[in-house]
């Protein structure tokens, strides 16, 4: 055991130390070639650099060579090189005649300097391609696997195991190809997709709904088998992990002799309460699927596998929970808080129908289909000082999706379809979170250590959970149901966990820890197949001389993607929530460059470097595009601005900038907090 502890930690540090330095080569090569390029432009042109720096802010560390301080500043948030007759912070300062001045050299110098950062990032977009796709990169396959009904892809015919081509005639290589272009879409789209031996066409036009980021047409990639676990019956069987050639899914499982398996295959959740209820032997039905060397399928079969499914013991800690759904939160100007529900309600039916926690989505989207908006009772249990009460309220359910529901609807004229297409495409929300976390019965919890048993009484609620022990407790998520801390329980068996709780009768404030570790439950088992499913994968390799083609070619085309996301976020097509700023950044680039490839790390660079390079040459002042318009409008005013209006243009750039760090930031954070 010592041992094994030494090496995890050894290759924990590993990891950790390849993410810290791939951050810091990595985002740091960015910025120190765009300043690298206005540089090397400013020493052809002759002008005297004075600084050169990595950061903003105090000097750190850094040596001076000739007439130029070669710099690490304190804040990490970029760079700058400052030349002589550059001062931002003060455009009226007296021109000198020196020859070294950037103001007096002539517009065409000048203008090389100020884009040169921007070409410098270009060529390093470019360079990042080449060397991501000479070493061979993975992407998830653009290959469809589920069409959302009632969703543009639905009404163009497109189908499961369809391959995504091209969108308008620009080639996808992966499946973030597909979904870029269709969030950055203004109109209808032309998808070209690969069908068994034919090339289709068709059109679709991309809808967003309200609540979504971005537009979307309605599909969903295609999952397959990525492993296995060392007691499962698969691969005895003849079921294979995924590789680039060759990939299975499971499309049914069913007893043995029951049935044949339907066309269409079962849904995840569906696959999963099957395998879950089933013993003994079973027919698990495999989609084999053989793909050539350029991605693309060239077989598709049916495999039956006879199976005999192992049952596992369920775990539990001796908890009682309600299966009610309590209201944690609600949404400002939602449904549910116009109609008067309260935090700390209990909501038990809607419509007439029973309310648990795991059917009040499917209760919700019944109701708001039938209702269409009119007003329904929903009865909720509230707490009192002489005890809870139950009270009928009126709610009417709102529905997010109306552009995609009337899509769906055109051409239906039956009611009761009518009815199925609202059920199945629309998209209804109470506008409220809920959680089953509340004791129902007395729960003696079993303490990792007994001598801290703890008897929750009902009314106590369980509110978080952290799984990763050791020196510290970590992975920490809020509790949500017992459906949750059954899958929690399943994967880790006797293993402790740390149980956060309010006792009966306490407020937040109260809240304890206790460490549990979990036990069989007599008598309780499910069934388990042991695999696991990721996206499918396709690796895009190129010969050096390909590679440089490819690499060029998506140069211009991440930069014309950047600049139509930039136009999708002013025009509001794609939401600011989107935007990520530094945080996001280093957390991208430090996740890639501890678990991912070389390749993977590089291509992320590249579009880094490519971002850098869009957001600079934007005509915003402070920004290299800022001065580059300014130098447009001395060149057709025949003199420079004045002092006092690039100084006003100063501050206000300064001013957009510093929003859009906040923006930014604030996304960061929130993207944080929300894991």
């Amino acid at each position: 055991m010592p041992e094994l502890l030494s090496a995890s930690l050894q290759l924990a540090e590993v990891g950790t130390l390849r993410g810290i330095v791939g951050v810091l080569f990595g985002v740091g090569a960015l910025i120190f070639f765009h300043e690298l390029g206005h540089f090397l432009a400013a020493k052809w042109a002759g002008v005297r650099v004075e600084v050169f720096s990595l950061g903003f802010g105090q000097r750190m560390v850094g040596f001076r060579r000739g007439d130029t301080d070669y710099r690490i500043s304190w804040l990490p948030l970029g760079g700058y090189v400052r030349m002589l007759g550059q001062a931002d912070d003060d455009p009226n300062q007296p021109r000198t005649d020196l020859a070294c001045d950037f103001r007096n050299q002539p517009a065409f110098k000048r203008f090389v300097i100020l884009i040169a950062g921007v070409v410098m990032n270009l060529v390093l977009a470019a360079v990042g391609f080449m060397a991501a796709f000479g070493l061979g990169i993975d992407f998830t396959a653009p290959e469809i696997g589920r069409v959302d009904p009632g969703y543009p892809a639905s009404r163009a015919d497109v189908q499961p195991g369809d391959i995504v081509v091209a969108v308008d005639g620009e080639e996808v290589l992966g499946w973030q190809d597909l979904t870029h272009l269709v969030a950055i879409s203004t109109g209808e789209l032309e998808l070209e997709l690969r069908r068994g031996d034919e090339r289709i066409k068709t059109r679709v036009n991309p809808v967003r709904g309200k609540g979504d980021s971005f537009a979307q047409i309605g599909v969903q990639p295609v999952y397959v088998l990525a492993g296995f676990a060392p007691d499962s019956p698969l691969p005895a069987a003849g079921a294979q992990a995924a590789t680039v050639e060759v990939s299975d899914r499971i499309v049914d499982v069913s007893p043995v002799g029951s049935h044949s398996a339907s066309d269409a295959p079962l849904t995840d959740g569906a696959l999963a309460q099957r395998i879950e209820s089933l013993s003994g032997r079973a027919t698990v039905t495999l989609e084999r699927t053989r793909y050539g060397t350029d991605g693309l399928p060239t077989s598709r079969k049916r495999i039956p596998l006879e199976v005999e499914i192992p049952r596992k013991p369920e775990y539990g800690i001796g908890l009682h929970l309600s299966d009610s759904p309590y209201v944690r939160s609600l949404t400002e100007d939602g449904a549910a808080q116009a109609a008067g529900v309260l935090v700390g309600d209990r909501l038990l039916r809607l419509g007439g129908q029973d309310l648990t926690y795991e059917n009040l989505r499917d209760v919700v989207a019944d109701v708001g289909a039938t209702s269409q908006g009119a007003d329904v009772p929903l009865v909720v249990e509230r707490p009192g000082a002489e005890g809870p009460s139950e009270i009928e309220l009126q709610v009417a359910v709102p529905l997010q999706n109306e552009a995609q529901l009337q899509a769906a609807l055109e051409g239906v004229e039956d009611p009761e379809a009518q009815r199925v297409v609202r059920r199945e495409v629309g998209r209804y929300l109470l506008g409220l979170t809920y959680k089953a976390d509340t004791v129902a019965a007395p729960s003696p919890l079993s303490a990792a250590d007994p001598e801290h048993a703890v008897t929750l009484e009902p009314g106590a609620r369980i509110t978080r959970l952290w799984t990763s022990g050791g020196l510290w407790w970590s992975a920490e998520e809020e509790f949500q149901s017992a459906h949750r801390l059954r899958q929690i329980l399943r994967a880790r068996g006797e293993e402790p966990l740390l149980l956060g709780y309010i006792p009966a009768g306490k407020d937040k404030g109260d809240e304890e820890t206790l460490v549990v570790q979990a036990a069989p439950i007599p008598g309780q088992t499910y069934g388990d197949l042991g695999y696991e499913v990721e996206y499918r994968r396709v690796n895009i390799q190129r010969g050096p001389v390909a590679a440089v083609g490819l690499g060029l070619h998506q140069t211009a085309v991440q930069t014309q993607r950047i600049a139509l996301m930039l136009r999708s976020f002013a025009t509001g097509s794609v939401s600011p929530k989107e935007l990520g700023g530094p945080i996001q950044i280093v957390n991208v680039a430090y996740k890639v460059a501890r678990h991912d490839s070389l390749a993977r790390l590089f291509h992320l660079l590249a579009i880094l470097s490519v971002n850098l390079a869009v957001i600079n040459v934007l005509p915003i002042p402070v920004l290299d595009g800022g001065h580059i318009l300014f130098l447009l409008l001395e060149k057709l005013k025949g003199k420079p601005v004045s002092g006092e209006v690039l100084s006003a243009a100063q501050w206000l750039g300064l001013i957009m900038i510093l929003g859009l760090m906040a923006l930014v930031f604030f996304n960061d954070i929130r993207r944080i907090v929300a894991q």
